[in-house]
């Protein structure tokens, strides 16, 4: 009976001494939830916990990212792979260095180059490239470590469609095309590596509506068409014509002739003989022009719908410009209509162009905000104006920021150190009085600034760090974990 007690009492220390001496899985370093599981480190290295805090793969890493789409990369001995949510490699630990690209392919940096690999953890491009360049998600350009020439290969078949024989290399998906450059002329090649025609001219524009724009060496223009016929040969009334610009926007491109600037469309013809000083390419059917000093536009027909009058005139975008008077030889912006008429007087020291109906605008090193009435919905007296998730607007005043409605709703005090972009789970981290807390979209304050340091919340999860310790809380504040189960 006293053997029986006496191990019984043995094992019973064992236990106790285990438990005392097991070390605990507190973190040091935290990473938001993605996908439900969050990449932390604690002494043993960087690894996976669920919902609940507890070990979620079974392995430490050097370094371990958020998973997305599934998959995770992690450093294990200085190398990098990608892992699935059980832990398996779906690519082993062998490359120095691993980037996505449409979260199909990666490009890769192994010991002799760089490749791609797919999401299964095929290498599709050997890593033996000085460069490689993603297409899309079946094209990628690369640049051959020997001779320093460019080719392609299809990702999804391995097969080198163009050889790296070529100085530079465009695509053009639209029309399923391939400019290639060799020796200072462009050729053009179809998606699967054939030769329409081989390199000739010294320009050629991107393709519109199947025409695009093309120059010999000795200044001679055509049309070409997507299967490298001439359609046209350009003639210019003896107007010594130079089109270095040879890309067409809304069908016209500028032309150029005894340093002055004028505009011909997709099939070949002068709407705006060269007489402006300078041009600008067109957008939202109008272009701007310079003459005789001053800016105005014209239409797709060249009639000038806007007399030269402005010092600059800005894009028009939702049919507003922003326009600069000189006074007393100091500059001042308003606004136009594409009417021409003012609908901002110019009184403002800078700008910006109008988006989703508002502008900004400075004046006395102040900003503020305009609505397309020219009301000043958001006065300029703040240090700066920032865009903001969820429609909302980022103000500074010595050192202090607020958020404001696009409309110029004001939704918070402007008096926080820091308010985070990472807006999620309907809550943004804010800083006040150094420390941070939480807020809903409307302003209000969820949870109170407490902690050292947080993160952004994720599946209604978030870390907050107080007194050096990481803790996991749901959106009421309420602790869930603060150490791996």
């Amino acid at each position: 009976m006293k053997k029986i007690i006496y191990s019984t009492m043995i094992i019973i220390f064992i236990i106790m001494l285990i438990s005392c001496n097991k070390e605990k899985l507190e973190f040091q370093e935290v990473s938001p939830f993605s996908e439900e599981l969050a990449a932390v480190k604690v002494n043993e290295g960087y690894c996976y916990i669920d919902k609940n805090g507890n070990l979620s793969i079974k392995d430490f890493y050097d370094k371990a990212e958020e998973f997305r789409n599934g998959i995770a990369w992690v450093k294990k001995d200085n190398y990098w792979g990608v892992i699935n949510k059980n832990g398996e490699y779906i690519i082993n630990p062998k490359y120095e260095n691993i980037q996505s690209f449409l979260d199909q392919i990666y490009v890769v940096k192994g010991e002799e180059g760089f490749g791609c690999v797919d999401s299964q953890g095929k290498e599709v491009v050997p890593a033996v490239f000085t460069k490689v360049d993603p297409v899309n998600e079946e094209y990628v350009i690369v640049k051959e470590k020997d001779n320093y020439k460019y080719g392609c290969i299809n990702i999804k078949s391995g097969d080198i469609i163009i050889n790296p024989i070529y100085d530079k290399i465009d695509f053009q998906l639209s029309n399923e095309i391939i400019f290639v450059r060799k020796n200072g002329k462009w050729g053009l090649l179809n998606t699967k590596g054939n030769v329409v025609f081989p390199p000739k001219y010294v320009y050629i524009s991107s393709f519109s509506n199947s025409i695009a724009l093309a120059r010999t060496e000795d200044y001679k223009y055509s049309l070409i068409n997507i299967n490298g016929d001439v359609v046209k040969e350009l003639e210019f009334n003896g107007l010594d014509i130079n089109i270095d610009n040879t890309k067409f926007h809304e069908g016209f491109t500028i032309i150029e002739s005894n340093d002055k600037f004028g505009y011909i469309n997709e099939r070949g013809e002068i709407i705006a003989k060269p007489k402006y000083e300078s041009a600008r390419r067109f957008y939202n059917g109008m272009a701007r022009v310079k003459y005789e000093g001053k800016w105005g536009a014209i239409n797709k027909q060249g009639e000038m719908i806007i007399k030269p009058a402005y010092e600059e005139i800005g894009l028009f975008t939702e049919n507003i410009a922003p326009i600069c008077y000189k006074y007393d030889d100091e500059n001042k912006y308003g606004y136009i209509n594409n009417l021409g008429e003012v609908i901002v007087e110019a009184k403002y020291d800078d700008f910006t162009h109008f988006k989703n109906g508002i502008a900004q605008v400075e004046t006395n090193n102040k900003y503020g905000i305009i609505n397309i009435e020219g009301k000043e919905i958001i006065k300029p007296i703040y240090d700066e104006i920032q865009h903001f998730p969820n429609n909302t607007l980022l103000v500074t005043l010595q050192d202090k920021k607020g958020l404001f409605k696009r409309n110029g709703k004001q939704l918070t005090e402007v008096s926080f150190e820091e308010i985070d972009y990472h807006v999620s789970d309907g809550l943004i981290p804010v800083k006040k009085h150094n420390k941070w807390g939480f807020i809903d979209l409307k302003g209000k304050a969820i949870i109170e600034p407490k902690y050292d340091d947080v993160t952004y919340f994720n599946n209604g999860l978030a870390f907050v760090k107080l007194n050096t310790k990481w803790i996991c809380i749901d959106k009421t504040g309420n602790k869930i974990f603060s150490e791996i189960h």
